[in-house]
């Protein structure tokens, strides 16, 4: 029998690790993505979803590696939890820093 598949963005977050966590628990299949190497063995891919919005063979790449981690299982939906948050001083901050908060907040979930 197939295996509900779940996609979660920003999983080594906080929320997204407890997210992930509770999907498994409910026997549900997770891949998680981050930008940030993943703490456990389970199916993570290492990815920076800003490279999205820059890259035109980006999504590809993406979908191409989340594919071969479904296996025969039925991707059943995409949970972005991924984000940049910008703290301190927002006249001390960039113009850099909020195009990339925007890449991955805003665009990349759109892609």
């Amino acid at each position: 029998m197939k295996q509900a598949c779940v996609v979660v963005t920003g999983s080594g977050g906080g929320i997204g690790r407890a997210v992930c966590e509770t999907l498994v628990d409910a026997d549900i299949k997770v891949i998680g993505i981050d930008v940030n190497p993943a703490r456990e063995g389970a199916d993570h891919i290492q990815f920076d979803l800003s490279r999205l919005v820059d890259d035109s063979n980006a999504a590809g790449v993406l979908r191409d590696r989340i594919l071969e981690l479904t296996d025969d299982d039925t991707l059943t939906g995409v949970i972005n939890l991924a984000a940049i948050q910008l703290l301190g001083n927002v006249s001390l901050l960039s113009i850099d820093s909020y195009l990339e908060s925007f890449k991955v907040n805003a665009l990349a979930p759109l892609v």
